[in-house]
């Protein structure tokens, strides 16, 4: 997990919160009164949220705060002219927070406690009143710095993208990248859709879900596909490709709720396996060392297709363990997903020519497709991770893909009535 430091701040990513900041240009004499400022306000009592933002604004400060604390907090707003420390504890009257000063010109919102609520309820109060005008020589001076001890987190789908462009800076090849670092958190639920949103990949699709990846251009059994840096064969379930086999991947089997990052090679290397003339694709499962030290999630959905006049589940789960050195952890996850598909259409499967040579369809067709989709996956990893520089892994991925089809034609054969 990346961890950024500004000042003596912390800034670490997690799933629970954003960051809210309004970052302004301050000339140097400005920064120089800080908090001491003198700033005319003009906030109206509002969400705590918007205020804040209002307040950033007018005061040209930069203010660090969480929207989970923020979200549902009103403010009584506030409005005069104030110093820019008396207009926040006014503005932060009642709310449960309070802030801690980081530099001359950035500040830090945090949770309070029960003996600093009171004495803030009583100073905000106080504060409400107009506030005589200093004389200069008695100004006071602006507090020092004092330490922020709090870890205020950025998250989610920042995270997957700036871990994403890291992939792709470190790699000494031309390498793209997508990285799911919340649990089934990959951009589409099929993975080859997923995969499609790299430049230069382009996907086919068979009754509206991705099933063939093509890199550069190139067919689909040029391009090489691994999983955790193995070799994968498949047999599709199509009468027509089982004939024509080839070596193209065929990504049904993989669903992505097992997915943690997905590399596209798009020049070879010389640890790469051969086989991938237009590119190579290895798919990463979830490594346990790489998450919290317990994670446990699950989800369940529910699709109904008109169509087909059914109910589509899928169900996913996954528990995971580490333990607090960092160096011993298993996980487990299992995906059951299942659909229905029905396709009803027309078809000319034959002509033949008039005396004029115009061709007229012989053998008509009214073609009714029935297809149960199931898909089941698998995955249990275990990660031993001593030193920096072995690590043993063991990774077992079971896939079985499903799909029983009936395809009815009633047939019209004009040539032979």
């Amino acid at each position: 997990m990346r961890q950024y430091c500004l000042t003596s701040i912390r800034i670490k990513t997690s799933l629970q919160a954003i960051l809210l900041a309004a970052l302004l240009l301050v000339p140097d004499n400005v920064r120089a009164a800080g908090l001491a400022r003198e700033v005319t306000f003009d906030i109206e009592p509002q969400p705590l949220e918007t205020a804040i933002i209002k307040f950033s604004k007018q005061a040209e400060i930069q203010v660090l705060a969480s929207s989970i604390e923020l979200d549902g907090v009103k403010s009584a707003g506030v409005r005069g002219r104030r110093r820019i420390e008396a207009g926040l504890q006014a503005l932060l009257a009642r709310t449960g927070l309070s802030y801690k000063t980081v530099s001359a010109e950035t500040i830090a919102l945090v949770r309070t406690t029960s003996s600093e609520t009171d004495a803030d309820l009583h100073l905000a109060s106080a504060q409400t009143q107009p506030q005589p005008q200093p004389a200069p020589t008695t100004q006071p001076q602006p507090a020092p710095n004092q330490p922020v001890t709090e870890e205020i987190t950025v998250v989610g789908l920042t995270e997957s993208l700036q871990e994403a462009v890291k992939v792709k800076r470190d790699s000494d090849a031309i390498v793209d990248a997508i990285v799911a670092k919340d649990v089934n958190k990959l951009p589409d639920r099929n993975l080859a859709e997923a995969v499609q949103r790299v430049p230069g990949v382009v996907i086919n699709r068979e009754f509206g879900e991705g099933e063939r990846v093509s890199l550069r251009g190139v067919s689909p059994n040029l391009v090489h596909t691994t999983v955790n840096g193995h070799n994968v064969a498949v047999a599709d379930w199509f009468v027509l490709e089982q004939l024509a086999a080839t070596r193209s991947f065929n990504y049904l089997l993989l669903p992505s709720e097992l997915i943690g990052m997905v590399k596209v090679y798009k020049s070879p290397t010389a640890d790469l396996d051969e086989g991938g003339i237009g590119g190579t694709i290895d798919v990463r499962t979830r490594k346990p060392l790489d998450l919290k030290p317990f994670v446990w999630s699950g989800s369940v959905q529910d699709a109904y297709t008109q169509k087909s006049g059914k109910n589509d589940p899928n169900i996913s789960a996954r528990v995971s363990w580490r333990n607090d050195a960092s160096n011993v952890g298993v996980l487990l996850s299992a995906v059951l997903d299942k659909r229905n598909i029905r396709r009803d259409g027309v078809e000319v499967l034959g002509y033949f020519p008039m005396a004029n040579g115009t061709l007229v369809p012989s053998l008509i067709g009214s073609a009714l497709f029935q297809q149960e989709r199931e898909r089941k996956a698998f995955n249990g990893e275990f990660q031993f991770k001593p030193a920096d520089r072995f690590e043993l892994n063991l990774n077992g991925f079971y896939s079985r893909f499903g799909a029983n089809n009936i395809n009815q034609n009633f047939l019209a054969w004009g040539s032979n009535a």
